[in-house]
């Protein structure tokens, strides 16, 4: 832009310590996807020879065209590899996965976690309808879950405002996993194997929670969150 500030639908390629981003905005144009691409390619191409890139579409709703635009217009240009694709949304991480392409966050270099157990994923706004997150580990949300978006976590899951959607917290199986919520406002969680319906009115419907299992049960323990 010529006014020298970025716009929330502005392409952006951003260093972090497991290499290059390219972060493709949710409200990005498709008729702007070509001339995007080019533009970052154009500006950043002195350092993106050999480059780790992760591409992250966020909760975009990718075609296939889209994706064989960043490919073609982006990726093999410029030398780069591809080390992750990140997507909040659920047909484009099918596709993405149909596609063979890697998927999910990358680990952080450093000291190596715990074999198995991927590092934390914050996600840093809310989730919309049509948005689905998996994850290895732990999931922090700093926003809402909407209804019809969906987490799905190895370990537990924190929600630091309205749960309107599904959460599936140790989905792998650990019933020990826990789920913290801000505001509980979903017909149903899951933890391990259980699955939790929750009615209206449940005293603790709208309120800040710790869900368990307590002897294999599900379990709502209301907390006070004021202070927070």
């Amino acid at each position: 832009m010529s006014n020298g500030e970025s716009r929330r639908d502005d392409m952006m390629l951003k260093g972090d310590a497991r290499g290059l981003r390219l972060v493709v905005p949710e409200d990005l144009a498709p008729e702007m996807m070509k001339e995007s691409l080019k533009n970052v390619l154009g500006a950043a191409r002195h350092i993106l020879a050999g480059a780790r890139v992760v591409i992250d579409l966020r909760g975009r709703a990718c075609s296939e065209g889209e994706v064989f635009d960043i490919l073609t217009h982006f990726v093999w240009p410029g030398g780069v590899t591809v080390i992750s694709w990140i997507s909040f949304h659920a047909e484009t991480l099918r596709l993405l996965r149909a596609s063979g392409f890697p998927t999910g966050e990358p680990p952080m270099p450093g000291p190596t976690p715990p074999k198995g157990r991927p590092p934390l994923l914050l996600i840093p706004r809310s989730l919309r309808s049509g948005q689905r997150v998996e994850h290895g580990a732990d999931v922090v949300v700093a926003g809402h879950v909407n209804d019809g978006a969906e987490i799905f976590a190895v370990g537990c899951v924190v929600v630091w405002g309205r749960l309107q959607g599904l959460v599936h917290a140790g989905c792998a199986g650990d019933h020990g996993a826990q789920i913290l919520v801000r505001s509980f406002e979903a017909p149903q969680y899951r933890i391990g194997s259980k699955v939790s319906y929750v009615d209206k009115d449940a005293p603790w419907w709208g309120k800040a929670v710790v869900l368990c299992l307590e002897n294999d049960a599900p379990v709502a323990h209301q907390i006070d969150v004021k202070n927070a």
